[in-house]
């Protein structure tokens, strides 16, 4: 079971998002506060990329200033860690500060 994420641009000629991420990350992401943006976008009303920077953005600097921390919330079984979230949290902010009016959607 994954979390498959999807940024698609209406307008033609830009690159869609595209990322798949295994579950086991759902704790991690609940500890940086990006788990409801991620998983369930809908319950924040996050319907365009440019939504999800306000809860990107903190999840990337606490990541990248304190990731070791985050470590105690990966999955025991091995299967996801703290770099794989890291880098969708980079590529998405990306993606979304370059195209915030591109829309979000997911499948879980």
């Amino acid at each position: 079971m994954s979390l498959d994420i999807y940024i698609t641009n209406p307008q033609s000629g830009v690159e869609n998002f595209e990322w798949n991420i295994t579950h086991n990350l759902a704790r991690m992401a609940r500890e940086l506060d990006i788990y409801q943006a991620l998983w369930h976008p809908e319950t924040l009303s996050i319907e365009v990329a440019g939504d999800m920077i306000k809860y990107l953005e903190p999840a990337y600097t606490k990541l990248a200033v304190f990731g070791e921390y985050y470590d105690q919330f990966a999955p025991a079984n091995g299967w996801g860690n703290r770099q794989n979230l890291f880098e969708l949290v980079d590529a998405l902010l990306r993606y979304a500060k370059r195209y915030p009016e591109c829309h979000v959607t997911v499948s879980r």
